[in-house]
């Protein structure tokens, strides 16, 4: 979570307080039609897993 917080909007660990996690994962494939494919034909991604969190930033209050 925080490697993604850094990435996409550039918040630290310090910065955040981690107050809620899903207690499991969610899961979804892109349907066949939509899905990319490498050029030997396979599949470049064929769907996700995430765990989603609610966390609070002094940035954001």
């Amino acid at each position: 979570m925080y490697r993604e917080l850094l990435e996409e909007i550039g918040l630290t660990k310090k910065e955040t307080e981690l107050l809620s996690e899903s207690s499991h994962w969610y899961q979804y494939k892109i349907p066949k039609k939509h899905l990319r494919k490498l050029k030997k034909g396979k599949p470049f991604v064929i769907g996700q897993k995430q765990k989603w969190f609610f966390a609070e930033t002094d940035g954001f209050r």
